[in-house]
């Protein structure tokens, strides 16, 4: 019993202090979006997990990648024009959770959408690592 009681202790500390951890920091949050909207996502490398699950919506482009590789995959946002919106509207986040690709699109997702449309989600693992990656040309794809 005392076994039990100190591996439920030690559960309840483990998911308190990751409910307490802000998971990814605001900073983290502020400079991934810097490097969509800079266009500089070399610097994403240092924010990713070691494997990153790459999804493009209409497309058969789909997989698990290392950061370098994740970092490449975001040159298919290339042709996306600023300004770049991370503070979607309730209603559209909601449209993208209900839509065809809403595997995709988390409680803790950051969302960013382009002037024309491309739509980038970040997803993060529990130490706040970025572990997948969602792009698609255009938002219509996802309502």
């Amino acid at each position: 019993a005392d076994l039990n009681k100190k591996m439920e202790s030690a559960t309840n500390s483990s998911n308190s202090q990751q409910q307490n951890k802000a998971v990814p920091s605001a900073q983290d949050i502020s400079n991934i979006e810097s490097a969509i909207t800079s266009g500089n996502t070399s610097a994403l490398e240092g924010y990713m997990a070691s494997t990153v699950a790459v999804v493009i919506a209409a497309s058969e482009s789909a997989g698990d990648r290392t950061p370098s590789q994740a970092v490449s995959d975001l040159k298919y946002l290339s042709n996306a024009t600023s300004p770049w919106n991370f503070k979607l509207d309730a209603t559209t986040l909601t449209k993208y959770q209900n839509g065809e690709y809403k595997t995709y699109f988390k409680t803790n997702t950051l969302v960013g959408k382009s002037a024309n449309g491309y739509v980038v989600a970040f997803n993060f693992n529990s130490a706040g690592k970025i572990n997948g990656i969602f792009m698609a040309v255009n938002s219509s794809l996802l309502e």
